[in-house]
């Protein structure tokens, strides 16, 4: 150790001479310790009723969230009506690319075919 400044001595010759007493300890104290920790109830079983509920949410949860993200993911099949109006729309547009007309308007033709 290194030896204490004067200071720090007088801090202690005064801490020394002012310091609070002790007060009595009661002399049964460690009994009544003892006898509370006996009576005490054991919490960790609390514990297990959480996990009990927490696992199948969990596993409810993500069977959920895979069948909604499978749902999202794969698309659906077009309807008659929607092979239709494509099927025209492609016949249209590709007529209107080959002729030398440009009288017609694209958005004119996509209107009526989508109004049908």
């Amino acid at each position: 150790m290194t030896p204490s400044s004067p200071e720090d001595e007088n801090l202690v010759h005064f801490l020394r001479q002012h310091h609070p007493l002790v007060p009595p300890s009661a002399p049964d104290l460690e009994q009544q310790i003892l006898q509370q920790v006996r009576t005490l109830t054991y919490i960790p079983q609390q514990r297990k009723k959480w996990r009990f509920w927490v696992v199948p949410s969990m596993f409810i949860a993500g069977f959920l969230t895979s069948l909604d993200g499978y749902f999202i993911i794969t698309p659906h099949s077009p309807s008659t009506v929607e092979l239709a109006n494509l099927e025209e729309f492609i016949d249209v547009s590709w007529q209107g690319a080959m002729s030398d007309d440009f009288s017609t308007e694209p958005w004119y033709v996509l209107e009526n075919i989508t109004d049908n």
